[in-house]
């Protein structure tokens, strides 16, 4: 069997540095037998994962204390419901008849009890401005 084919470079990354910095990097990669490529991907690859760990610790360190902010927050909101008018509780408006069908259309005065929001309003009609 032969040596395993290693996985295709996709693209390049150009940098400029000084000529000095770059020979003494060559310089050096060409000592301990590598290549300064190799070295630049594995540099990458360890700031990459030492970064992601960073930020990740950041991020869960923000939402735990934003926490009990939003805790508190939550229990000082507002009820999510209006409470029901004393008037149509008293009628039985809104709410279905023991037949299952409703309380309004059986009785009309628990119709007209029925909170102004469950009524269409009508308008009045204007009059067209040139006519008297």
């Amino acid at each position: 069997m032969g040596k395993t084919k290693e996985k295709k470079k996709e693209s390049q990354l150009v940098i400029r540095v000084e000529k000095a910095e770059k020979t003494a990097f060559l310089t050096l990669c060409e000592a301990l037998d590598t290549s300064a490529g190799r070295e630049l991907r594995r540099f990458m690859r360890a700031f990459v994962a030492a970064k992601s760990a960073q930020i990740e610790e950041d991020a869960t360190a923000k939402i735990a204390a934003d926490a009990p902010k939003k805790a508190k927050k939550a229990r000082t909101a507002e009820p999510a419901e209006a409470p029901m008018e004393t008037g149509a509780a008293e009628t039985g408006a809104g709410k279905p008849a023991p037949d299952g069908s409703d309380a309004a259309a059986q009785d009309p005065a628990a119709a007209d009890s029925a909170p102004a929001a469950a009524k269409p309003r009508k308008r009045a009609a204007k009059a067209p401005a040139g006519s008297l």
